[in-house]
């Protein structure tokens, strides 16, 4: 049943697109670096040595990933004080391409030593895979402990020093919306804790869950707002807040397993959209994201008529989820 607390109107707006997935995770695509340009052109030079040319000017992200070019040596002409020539246009991560002083004087572009730049990195191929969060922290309802109990933890890739969660039961936004809540203060379940900065995860993950009759778009996106900046507070070295959903019945129609009226199997478009508002609020910018959607892989996943898993079930979603966050740790 609902919590008795009064939904809150009002709300933020934006979003961030999700992939569907199933019983398997989604790909993601590799990020391609900028490009390496060429070096500056060559100062004027002198019959006699002049003074080094002052430094480049820093080069602009290119499109490709290619070793900037250095900027060749300056040529005769009187003696003058030149100025460096303009640093290559610089990869993303590499260095700039050498210029050239006036009256044979080196100066390196921005990044790149006098001479040629460094080789660019190409980000999708070279770069090293984003570090996974140091404490990962879940808040959620019955059924989160369900599948964080029910195989989460032992999926292959899952690091259980990483990993958190505290739930409570039949406990809705209406009610984590305020900050005062008791639920705040859940012990984590079964004592289990991050290794590292336990009380301080870097990234929180929040199961927005409403029962039915399911309130409008507005409740959703003014007490999932609440509770964004609830996290905020209460987890003040939170990096990443993701907002997820509860599992979904195939293609999450309604009466895909169920024809029992609100069986919570599916999830309504108010509610996808209230928080993909909440994600899109310029004022979480960087830091508020949406999961991408979930579903069970068999309608036998849920116990009869109920949002809960049967102990098979509850593997099985384990498995989906522990796909996804296996490849996004």
């Amino acid at each position: 049943m609902r919590s008795p607390n009064a939904s809150r109107l009002g709300g933020v707006v934006a979003v961030l697109g999700a992939a569907v997935l199933s019983a398997s995770c989604g790909t993601s695509t590799p990020i391609r670096a900028d490009a390496g340009g060429s070096g500056g052109a060559p100062g004027a030079g002198g019959s006699a040595p002049g003074t080094g040319g002052s430094q480049g000017a820093a080069g602009q992200p290119g499109t490709g990933g290619e070793k900037a070019t250095g900027g060749a040596p300056g040529s005769g002409g009187a003696s003058a004080t030149g100025s460096g020539g303009a640093g290559g246009v610089r990869a993303n991560g590499g260095a700039g391409g050498a210029a050239t002083g006036g009256a044979g004087g080196k100066a390196g572009g921005h990044g790149g030593a006098a001479g040629g730049g460094a080789p660019g990195t190409d980000a999708g191929r070279d770069a090293p895979a984003a570090p996974a969060f140091t404490c990962n922290l879940v808040i959620g309802n019955s059924t989160t402990q369900q599948w964080f109990d029910g195989g989460f933890l032992t999926h292959a890739g899952i690091d259980t020093t990483r990993w958190e969660m505290f739930f409570v039961a039949h406990h809705y936004i209406d009610s984590w919306a305020d900050p005062s809540d008791s639920a705040w203060t859940t012990p984590l379940d079964m004592g289990h804790a991050c290794a590292h900065d336990a009380s301080t995860p870097d990234r929180v993950i929040f199961i927005v869950t409403f029962a039915p009759p399911y309130p409008p778009e507005a409740t959703y996106e003014t007490d999932t707002t609440s509770i964004v900046q609830n996290i905020e507070a209460k987890y003040p070295g939170v990096k990443r807040i993701e907002l997820m959903t509860l599992v979904r019945s195939p293609g999450n129609v309604a009466s895909a397993c169920s024809s029992a009226a609100n069986n919570e199997q599916s999830i309504p478009a108010a509610e996808d959209q209230g928080i993909a508002a909440v994600a899109a609020n310029p004022a979480f910018a960087g830091l508020v994201a949406v999961s991408p959607p979930f579903y069970v892989p068999t309608c036998a996943d849920f116990v009869t008529d109920k949002p809960q898993y049967t102990t098979a079930g509850a593997a099985d979603v384990a498995n989906v989820y522990g796909a996804y966050y296996a490849a996004h740790p």
